[in-house]
């Protein structure tokens, strides 16, 4: 909150409504609120990536309370072209700290009803299965279950309208479920196994295995279940192999119990916000960045946020670059670099080079 804030309602008459309108407006503002403005530099084909409104970490050791990556809202955000081939911009944001994050969300999405594979072969095995039915248009008999929340269905590529699995929208932890039937002939040797997978690594699987015997029917029922950490872009997938010794192998929905089997499912609680990850590219520039750890009078070695390229590195104390003669570039792939002289714990260490 800024300590001098003027507030123009012309409909307000009376006293009484006056002090209770600024009343209400200095509890709704009760939380104290840090305001920051700073310019971030990066690649033109980054430039877009931060928007007002969005959420991104912020960090400054030499602020208090801001030592280690703290979240921040963006409510600015005023890109320009940092030179005239615009290879790079300035980004000026203006960022708050609070009050606290907005308040979670459900996450829901389903897809359903498939025996066939995302594949170019969709009876193929192993096979990643195919979903022809989602939530919102579910499989005839299946009740509705919409889409929530910073969740998507994510098309198979060979067949359009029809789902591969469920995409992770944002940064959230999420319970993951699959449920099946399956079905076969098995001579003795048979064997099968059905992973729920996440970005194409198995998170829960379970595997059939013959008990021997002659010719005879064989079938059953999965249930797969995962709680993961899951970053927005992933994709959750279920995936099927056999041996080759089940004949007629189906793997598909059971029309007993349509609600709970032959279905993938995300679900939880979380944040709908983007979270913006800005990893610096080889190359990019950075300027006036406050090295670890502060200085005491003591420690000569610092180490910058990221690696810096050899020979770009410009330290500054208390604002006035350092001579190279007094900087050593001790490691650059580790952005360590080692003075000549331990500064005080007045001093102000900042540096200002390219990524390496």
């Amino acid at each position: 909150m800024r300590r001098s804030t003027q507030i123009d309602r012309p409909y307000t008459k009376s006293e009484a409504t006056a002090i209770s309108q600024a009343d209400a407006w200095l509890t709704k503002h009760s939380i104290e609120t840090d305001r920051v403005i700073c310019v971030i530099r990066v690649p033109a084909s980054r430039a877009g990536l931060v928007q007002a409104g969005q959420r991104i970490q912020f960090k400054a050791p030499h602020m208090p309370g801001y030592s280690a990556f703290t979240w921040m809202r963006v409510v600015m955000c005023t890109p320009k072209p940092a030179n005239e081939a615009a290879t790079h911009y300035d980004i000026a944001l203006e960022l708050t700290s609070g009050p606290p994050a907005a308040p979670t969300i459900p996450i829901y999405a389903q897809v359903m009803g498939s025996d066939h594979g995302c594949e170019a072969d969709e009876d193929a095995l192993p096979k990643t299965l195919r979903w022809d039915f989602d939530g919102d248009n579910p499989k005839s008999g299946w009740l509705p279950a919409p889409l929530t929340g910073p969740v998507a269905y994510y098309e198979c590529p060979y067949y359009a309208g029809r789902w591969i699995g469920i995409e992770a929208t944002a940064d959230n932890t999420l319970d993951i479920h699959h449920g099946g039937e399956w079905a076969g002939v098995d001579g003795g040797e048979g064997e099968f196994t059905v992973e729920l997978r996440q970005n194409g690594v198995a998170i829960a699987s379970y595997t059939w295995v013959s008990d021997g015997g002659g010719l005879h029917y064989v079938g059953g029922t999965v249930e797969l279940d995962a709680t993961v950490d899951a970053t927005a872009g992933d994709i959750f997938t279920v995936y099927v192999e056999t041996n080759g010794h089940i004949a007629m192998f189906k793997y598909r929905s059971n029309p007993a119990a349509p609600q709970t089997h032959m279905q993938l499912v995300v679900s939880g609680t979380g944040s709908a916000d983007t979270i913006i990850h800005l990893p610096p590219t080889s190359g990019s520039s950075v300027v006036g960045e406050t090295p670890n750890p502060d200085p005491d009078g003591v420690f000569t070695e610092f180490v910058t946020l990221t690696p810096y390229r050899s020979g770009t590195l410009v330290v500054f104390v208390d604002g006035l670059a350092i001579p190279s003669s007094e900087v050593t570039e001790t490691n650059p792939t580790e952005g360590r670099f080692t003075l000549s002289w331990a500064p005080d714990a007045d001093e102000l260490i900042t540096c200002s080079y390219l990524t390496g």
